[in-house]
């Protein structure tokens, strides 16, 4: 998602057209009516129960929706039954399968009194398989070991294609950098500005459409900002100006240059005809 260029800017990459045309696609589906425009602004939990309870045929979800609809007994209240529900890895496009993969961090305090044992405690949850199977099977999210990966994908062949998307790398994450948390910030935001604009009914589709995607630029040069401290424009006028204040600064020095010596010159000759003229005179 980051591009980093030769001069050492780096850029989010929204307003590429390969990102424009994936971003139409998703909004043609809203357009079309195969996805509620309302339910663009929707939480993960939101869309996870408008599943159970038959809102959504399909959705983007993780295992913890498998172990919701169990946890449920959703045969009551004709809720959609665990046993008619299927799961399969994203479908391919021109650059191949990807989904997103995210995960939680583990850390010591610097001041930690007991840093040790604390590093103990970190290595048993994540290098110990039946810690890990016990974490998943509490948590519902996917262990971070293989042995344990293998182990928990056995319990219910519909865990399978979350480890299959694993094993062949299929899963992308948020770019590792300190800027991210304010990017995430902004992403969220305006994307659900964006949204909300895709789901105007009052605005024509192809209307949507266009500010939507204009959106994207938006959001690309506000993520420049804080990758790079200014955006694009200014920084080409910082670097017009610092061109242009150095011709003039050059053309000062030279002309100081140049002055001075004519200055020097008509002195010199200045001085000469004076020591002529008293020459003459003493004559």
């Amino acid at each position: 998602m980051i591009n980093y260029k030769p001069s050492g800017e780096r850029e989010l990459c929204l307003s590429k057209e390969k990102v424009r045309d994936g971003m139409r696609f998703y909004i043609d589906l809203s357009l079309n009516g195969y996805t509620g425009s309302e339910d663009f602004n929707s939480t993960a939990t939101e869309i996870d129960n408008g599943f159970v309870n038959r809102r959504y045929a399909m959705v983007y979800s993780g295992p913890w929706l498998l172990k919701l609809l169990k946890d449920l007994n959703v045969d009551k209240e004709g809720k959609i039954k665990s046993e008619n529900v299927g799961t399969a890895l994203p479908p391919a496009g021109k650059a191949g399968t990807y989904t997103f993969i995210g995960g939680s961090n583990l850390a010591i305090w610097r001041k930690s009194g007991n840093s040790d044992e604390a590093w103990e405690f970190i290595k048993f949850l994540s290098t110990n398989k039946e810690s890990q199977t016990r974490y998943a099977n509490a948590t519902t999210m996917i262990p971070a070991s293989r042995e344990a990966l293998d182990d928990w994908a056995k319990m219910d062949p519909l865990l399978n294609p979350f480890r299959d998307a694993l094993i062949a790398g299929y899963g992308r994450s948020f770019p590792s950098i300190p800027e991210w948390g304010r990017i995430e910030n902004i992403l969220v935001d305006d994307l659900n500005s964006m949204w909300k604009i895709v789901g105007n009914q009052t605005l024509p589709p192809d209307k949507r459409k266009s500010m939507a995607i204009k959106k994207l630029e938006e959001i690309d040069k506000k993520c420049y900002t804080i990758l790079n401290g200014l955006p694009p424009s200014i920084v080409s006028k910082i670097l017009f100006f610092i061109k242009f204040l150095g011709i003039i600064l050059w053309e000062a020095i030279v002309g100081a240059i140049v002055g001075y010596a004519l200055t020097r010159l008509i002195d010199f000759f200045k001085e000469k005809e004076s020591k002529r003229e008293r020459k003459i005179k003493q004559h």
